[in-house]
């Protein structure tokens, strides 16, 4: 048995050691890796409950703002019957204070007409 070597054992001494320290390498990251899984598992095992509590709660505030809605809905149905109620008082008002304005105008003009009737009529019985 001879203790030289030649360039094919040192490769193959070489290919066996990386080999050993790819395996440490695998063996150490697949443990952390376990490790950080079983972390992971742990806090959502943990957060479950307060994710339920949360979800619960989102649900009674949306039944809550589906109520509201609902509510709100019938206040502007209401206030939109008001709104065509008074429209539909306000529209013959309006149509009477047009015929009232017409008629002060009328009035008005007639009896400025009188008044230049009268002062034409002054005027003509002082000349005389």
């Amino acid at each position: 048995m001879s203790i030289t070597m030649d360039l094919m054992d040192l490769l193959a001494v070489l290919l066996i050691a990386l080999n050993v320290v790819a395996a440490v390498v695998l063996i150490r990251f697949s443990l952390r890796a376990g490790a950080s899984v079983e972390r992971m598992e742990r806090t959502v095992r943990d957060l479950e409950p307060e994710v339920a509590e949360t979800l619960q709660a989102a649900r009674h505030e949306l039944e809550a703002l589906q109520d509201v809605t609902r509510h709100v809905e019938g206040m502007a149905d209401n206030a939109e019957r008001v709104v065509q109620s008074a429209t539909d008082r306000a529209l013959p008002l309006l149509d009477d204070v047009e015929k009232v304005r017409h008629t002060v105008r009328r009035v008005s003009a007639l009896a400025h007409g009188m008044q230049v009737a009268v002062r034409t009529y002054q005027d003509v019985r002082h000349k005389s």
